[in-house]
């Protein structure tokens, strides 16, 4: 009995797919080749599903043929994205069974630049259809080095093991690691602490 109650849930997914995806955001798609769509899209890595409209039929183009794109997961509130390569044990979210069945696992992100300074915060954002379920993870980058992770925004994640790698990361900046450790700044400060290094800590590590 519970056999077929799976396999009737596992079947109404496949039948329902796009059904679960429904919300559709304004987007503007940025390609490598220098051509420009403006539409509403949805963004599953590896791929962007777009349309020109919403009586369009359905157009996927692979992430990594887009250099960059502008898209309004709120209204009025556009979010310019770039693509970059983050290697494998470098990405924080795992998809999960519905991400895995949308095909959104990928080395590749659409991340929004925070901080644009010698010490680089990217932002990866998701959103996940009228299951709404979205994640926010971040980035960094010094100097054109290896894309680290550094944090997360999900609701479970540690805050001792955001200190345990920011202690790593900003071994440099004592300073800095000090005020992490005694839980003067903690994860969700990241773009502070960001600042701080970059104004701080690398003036006086050059």
């Amino acid at each position: 009995m519970m056999l077929k109650i799976y396999y009737l849930f596992f079947i109404s997914i496949l039948v329902n797919t796009d059904s679960i995806s429904q919300n559709w955001y304004k987007c503007e798609l940025y390609f490598k080749t220098g051509e420009v769509k403006k539409g509403i899209g949805q963004i599953y890595e590896p791929n962007i599903r777009f349309k020109a409209n919403e009586k369009s039929e359905v157009n996927k183009y692979l992430t990594s043929d887009v250099d960059s794109l502008i898209i309004e997961y709120k209204e009025n509130s556009p979010v310019k994205m770039i693509h970059i390569n983050i290697s494998e044990d470098e990405i924080h979210y795992k998809p999960n069974f519905l991400g895995k069945l949308l095909n959104t696992d990928s080395e590749t992100h659409f991340v929004s630049r925070i901080i644009n300074d010698r010490l680089v915060l990217y932002s990866h954002i998701c959103f996940y259809g009228q299951i709404e379920e979205s994640h926010q993870d971040y980035y960094l980058q010094r100097n054109n080095e290896k894309v680290k992770f550094i944090t997360s925004f999900r609701a479970f994640y540690s805050e001792r093991k955001f200190r345990r790698i920011a202690a790593e990361y900003f071994s440099d900046c004592p300073q800095l690691v000090k005020l992490i450790e005694e839980k003067k700044f903690t994860r969700r400060q990241i773009v502070d602490i960001v600042k701080m290094y970059n104004s701080f800590c690398i003036s006086n590590t050059e």
